[in-house]
Formats: C-alpha cells, structure tokens, sequence
C-alpha cells in the first residue's frame, strides 16, 4: 500500500522504523542538529530503544540530502480506571525548514496511527506546542484536556550559589528535613507507593519501579537529585530534582525539572489524547 505521505512530499521516501535501527538513529540525531537542536545518539538510544514499555515507531522522510521529516512515537504503559492499556507519547516531530508548510507531520502521524491501531495501541497523549496544537486537534482529531501546570520557585542569589557548589565547604550548607532522605537507588517499597497513589488516579502513565528506574536513574544525559519521604518508618513520596545551569547575562538562573511518584491529578493531566475512534 502507498503511504499517503510520498504523495505530499514527492521525489523523497518514507523510511518506518520500528524499531529504528543505529544507523537511522544517526539520521536522526543530524535532523536534530541541524534545525539547533542537540539530542545525541546515546540519548535518542535510551528514549527509543530501551524504553519499558518496548522501542518507538518512527517515520521518516528521506530526500536527496537525507532525513528531511521525522515523526516518532514511544510505547507506555497508560493506567486508564484501574486497568492498564497500551498506548503511546508522541514525542518527537520535526521538519527541515525548506520542507514545512506541508503538513507533513499531520500525514506521517496519521500514517502511525493506523499502523499502531492496528498493533493493538489504545490511545497516543502527548505536549504539543503552539504551533502544532492546531494540527493536532484539527486533522489528528486529539482532544486537549487541559494545561500542565508550570511551576517556578525563584531562589535567592545565596540560595543558587549554594546549589552551584559555590559554598559546598561550608558546614550545614544543606539539611534535609526530618524523614527525608537523598536516594542513590530506589526506594524499597516505591512500588508499593505506585500502588497506592494510582488508586486515586482515573488516567496515568504507570510509574513503578521499572519505568522511574529507566526514567531517572538511566538517561544518560540527565543528572537527578533523588529524596524520599517517611512516616513513621513508610514511605510516603518519591520526588526528585535536575538542576541546569543557564548562565544568562545577568547571572545564573536555575531550571528544576520535578518528577514525582506522588502527583496531583493537576499535574498528571494528558494534554492530548488521540483514541482509535480519531483515527481514520
């Protein structure tokens, strides 16, 4: 069967990978590179290949200078009402700029989603940005459910100095509080944590023991702060910070980037949900 995608993009090919294979992850990491965005080849290896959940579906258009238009998705384990299903995030889209104004993102996603429907996957969520929200909601047929909070805490100069390690020498320069502990390995019972948190929960990504290991403990470019809280001896909330320095003009701002097992509904929301009922 012809992809409908050649259709809109002719004298280029369309290359499926899944999984996608070395060579096409360095195809990959090039389009990234060359449209200013850095993502290596170990990183796009740990998002693609080793996921828990299985390796992404990913389609390509290849022209005469290579990989012009990318469109992947990653397996996930999606908790829906007490029940786990397979789904999907859609994760990565990009277009060379002498090829948008296509639509050629809407085609290959379109294209990946019959192939995935047909594969058994329930639903595909996913953070759009502005720019392609429309498409999205429009030809794609998602449904928005509502922001992610975006949640910023400004820290005193002092305070940022000291989580530069400017002041690592000076005694007390960090204490936790009472029943918090810094983790260098996940917690015992953290399963046992999921469990408890997802049965207030009506939508959710499956957070146990397997993904938060490969989520923070194995991306290779990512450098996470870990704590656990008890009380009275059980475990109670899984948190964990990434600190990143920006180093703008007029000082230095620090990015914290928050990934919980213990999660609001707020904060938990799908922004977009394709079911199968959207896909044509």
């Amino acid at each position: 069967m012809t992809s409908p995608v050649a259709a809109d993009a002719p004298r280029t090919t369309v290359r499926w990978a899944d999984p996608p294979d070395e060579a096409f992850l360095g195809d990959i990491s090039a389009l990234f590179a060359r449209n200013g965005r850095d993502k290596p080849r170990d990183v796009l290896r740990w998002q693609y290949l080793d996921g828990v959940a299985g390796p992404a579906t990913a389609v390509g258009l290849t022209g005469a200078d290579g990989l012009g238009a990318l469109y992947a998705t990653v397996p996930r384990r999606i908790l829906v009402d007490g029940r786990v299903v397979a789904g999907a995030q859609s994760l990565d889209v990009m277009t060379d700029a002498e090829w948008r104004g296509r639509g050629l993102y809407l085609r290959m996603a379109a294209d990946a989603y019959r192939r995935m429907s047909a594969a058994g996957t329930s639903l595909v969520y996913g953070f759009p940005n502005g720019e392609a929200m429309p498409g999205f909601r429009g030809e794609l047929g998602w449904e928005t459910f509502g922001p992610v909070p975006f949640l910023v805490r400004p820290l005193p100069r002092s305070a940022a100095r000291r989580r530069a390690g400017l002041h690592a020498d000076r005694p007390g320069a960090e204490r936790l509080l009472p029943g918090i502990i810094e983790c260098v390995e996940l917690p015992d019972d953290i399963d046992g944590l999921w469990r408890r948190v997802a049965r207030g929960l009506r939508v959710a990504v499956v957070r146990d023991a397997e993904f938060l290991q490969w989520r923070l403990y194995e991306r290779p470019d990512a450098d996470y702060r870990l704590f656990a809280a008890y009380l009275k001896g059980r475990l109670v909330a899984f948190g964990g910070v990434s600190v990143v320095d920006m180093a703008p003009p007029s000082g230095v701002v620090f990015v914290c980037e928050r990934r919980q097992a213990v999660v609001s509904r707020g904060s938990n929301t799908i922004t977009g949900v394709s079911t199968k009922r959207g896909w044509a």
